[in-house]
């Protein structure tokens, strides 16, 4: 059975669709007409955001983890230690909701150092919490995935389907660690025979945190086009049978869900106090608030205190990737010299030529492809 994948976002530029932001892209500079990101809006602009959930968030992520468990067969989290996922799977095992699945990426046959920036918070923190979780007599039956994504990162440029067009198929998440995950269900034995058996197999990704933005001194959530690094353009086209993705956070069915978190982070950027590891004057996307003269920004440790109950801030992390396009996860691919990455890199420069030549380059964040591709946001959802 196929499913609509308009959940995950779609562009229009007038009454031209599509998944693709190259596309889109490529259309406005020959149109002048802006794209415009379409994400539920259908569904969001039901609710009223200005009135916070009289439940609490952990209620909210229980029913959210509950709704997810009662539509699928076989459910996979992929449980990178970061506190996004990390209060995904507590939810999960707190609550006695079977879990089928805990997964992990990393590409130590790739870079062969478990202290990279991707491989080193995989190994200090996702791998043994997920062992120390399946060691309890309780949780037992609970599968446990590593995937090295390696050698799918190396062949995947040559495969047919894509060699020639996958700057169409990533909207802003070009770095080829995200990309090669289109294809686990096919490389994945069990889950390519759990598909082929009728089951409903489920990935379940840890995305994302709320955006907030002030308008007339007004917060509201805005969501940004960056799907593409759990659900491809490419997975929206090919629409497989029988394999499913669920955002946790950013989903028309947890609408509820992010109103309250917005709300709890409109009430923290009002309450907390000022400290350097809650605050920056550091410009961040989550939100910031004007005191004493100065304006503070919200750091993720904020995010994160205010919103997943018990998480720890000492928690190993190696932060956020800076670029979504030539990523630091991807470091030792990108250094290789045997020719393997000529067609990802050329890709890269290709892409960099098409927005270097739109109008005014605009595409392009500081005017480096390095910097990745600009936002496209949807409406306001105000919260107050």
């Amino acid at each position: 059975m196929l499913e609509n994948k308009d959940h995950f976002g779609y562009y229009t530029v007038g009454k031209y669709k599509t998944y693709s932001k190259l596309d889109a892209i490529l259309l406005h500079d020959k149109t002048s007409e802006f794209p415009k990101w379409h994400f539920n809006d259908e569904i969001f602009e039901l609710h009223d955001w200005t009135q916070e959930p009289k439940e609490s968030l952990k209620e909210l992520y229980r029913q959210r983890a509950q709704q997810i468990r009662d539509k699928y067969d076989y459910l996979v989290l992929f449980y990178s230690g970061g506190a996004d996922s990390t209060n995904i799977l507590q939810t999960f095992i707190k609550n006695d909701i079977k879990l089928d699945e805990i997964s992990q990426f990393y590409s130590y046959d790739g870079d062969h150092d478990y202290n990279s920036n991707f491989n080193s918070e995989v190994v200090k923190v996702a791998i043994p919490w997920t062992k120390k979780i399946i060691d309890s007599n309780k949780h037992k039956y609970i599968n446990h995935r590593i995937i090295d994504q390696s050698k799918l990162i190396e062949d995947i440029y040559d495969l047919p389907e894509i060699r020639f067009d996958f700057l169409y198929q990533q909207n802003t998440c070009f770095s080829p660690n995200n990309f090669s995950r289109v294809y686990l269900r096919k490389i994945i034995k069990d889950y390519s025979d759990m598909i082929a058996q009728g089951k409903k197999l489920c990935f379940i990704w840890g995305s994302e945190k709320p955006r907030l933005h002030q308008i007339n001194n007004r917060y509201c959530i805005k969501f940004v086009d960056m799907v593409d690094n759990c659900v491809s353009p490419l997975i929206q086209q090919q629409n497989f049978a029988g394999y499913y993705d669920e955002l946790f956070y950013w989903s028309p069915n947890f609408a509820k869900g992010i109103i309250k978190q917005g709300h709890t982070l409109v009430n923290g950027l009002k309450t907390l106090t000022i400290n350097d590891t809650f605050f920056s004057q550091e410009r961040t996307p989550f939100g910031s608030v004007k005191r004493e003269g100065k304006t503070w920004h919200l750091k993720d440790h904020g995010v994160h205190t205010l919103l997943y109950d018990g998480w720890d801030v000492n928690t190993f992390s190696v932060g956020k990737k800076r670029s979504p396009i030539l990523s630091l996860r991807d470091s030792w691919y990108l250094k290789k010299n045997d020719g393997s990455n000529l067609r990802y890199l050329s890709g890269i420069k290709e892409l960099d030529k098409i927005l270097t030549k739109t109008k005014n380059n605009f595409w392009k964040n500081d005017n480096a492809i390095e910097e990745g591709i600009k936002g496209c946001l949807t409406r306001p959802y105000f919260l107050e």
